[in-house]
């Protein structure tokens, strides 16, 4: 799953629409279209878009299973 659709579906499961978002991070909500519509974001506004929706980010390694936070 892409990082557009992982936001669209956690805004859809948590009742959040692109007024509420674009206000939390700052922005126009037409501009927050744009940007989720178009994929053009960084890591860091992806994550910190997750973070809004009170998701977090791990990553795992394949082989060792070690998890980094």
């Amino acid at each position: 799953m892409n990082s557009k659709k992982v936001i669209g579906q956690l805004m859809l499961e948590r009742g959040v629409d692109y007024e509420w978002m674009a206000a939390k991070l700052g922005m126009q909500t037409q501009s927050f279209r744009n940007k989720i519509s178009r994929g053009s974001y960084g890591l860091d506004d992806f994550i910190e878009m997750l973070d809004i929706l009170g998701c977090d980010v791990q990553v795992i390694a394949r082989d060792s299973k070690k998890i980094f936070d």
